[in-house]
């Protein structure tokens, strides 16, 4: 050790000191470790696998309404009646009276064209709102678009589908749905829980939704207070 002494009786010299790295070299450092590593040590093995998931191939179609994916999200009450004009002829007295209660929309869309072939509105996330999107699926869906302006908007695409893919919500595996889609001749697929990629594309339809359609539309509250 160089603290000890020689035999000669005397001192060697003291050591020399480590220079304290600056800051630069320690980020440079930490970015050399493995990415996913430090977000687990950050975050947790849940956070890191959501953001860093393993690449996989996208879902094959080939043919239109082969595989329809449905999902639910809560939307505002305020939002749809002030659409609708109800809530301007409502006196200060009757708007107090209505409850505040977040209203779902379930939407089916088609993965090998990504065209929206169903949408309902209904007062929770249930069969209430699953079964009336699978039967507008079937049906030519034009004449809901008279209110709008414009010319000749046709909203045309139907038919009979071959699969669905949906979550393992309450209302998704009740014994209506399932029996609605059997006497359909429809092939029934549950995503696992916690992993919205596996039915990305009906997952990503209520983003565009936020981004494009709630902005223009008075009375948006957003999802959080």
């Amino acid at each position: 050790s160089h603290l000890e002494q020689v035999s000669t009786g005397e001192e060697s010299e003291p050591p020399e000191l480590l220079r304290v790295p600056d800051r630069k070299t320690i980020l440079a450092a930490i970015n050399r470790l493995d990415k996913f590593t430090v977000m687990c040590g950050r975050h947790g093995i849940d956070y890191a696998v959501k953001r860093m998931p393993a690449v996989r191939g996208s879902t094959e179609t080939l043919v239109p309404l082969q595989r329809i994916e449905f999902d639910e999200s809560p939307v505002d009450l305020l939002t749809l009646a002030t659409l609708s004009g109800v809530w301007t002829v409502l006196s200060e007295e009757q708007r107090a009276k209505i409850k505040r209660k977040r209203r779902w929309l379930g939407v089916a869309i088609d993965v090998a064209t990504r065209c929206v072939v169903g949408m309902h509105i209904a007062n929770k996330g249930s069969t209430e709102a699953a079964i009336p999107t699978f039967k507008m699926i079937l049906e030519d869906k034009s004449h809901l678009l008279g209110g709008l302006e414009g010319e000749n908007l046709s909203w045309h695409q139907c038919g009979g589908f071959s699969q669905v893919v949906m979550d393992q919500g309450s209302g998704n595996i009740s014994d209506r749905t399932r029996t609605a889609l059997s006497d359909l001749g429809v092939k029934v697929l549950y995503a696992p829980a916690g992993d919205p990629a596996q039915r990305g594309v009906g997952e990503r339809i209520f983003r565009t939704v936020g981004t494009y359609v709630y902005p223009r539309v008075d009375g948006r509250t957003f999802s959080n207070v």
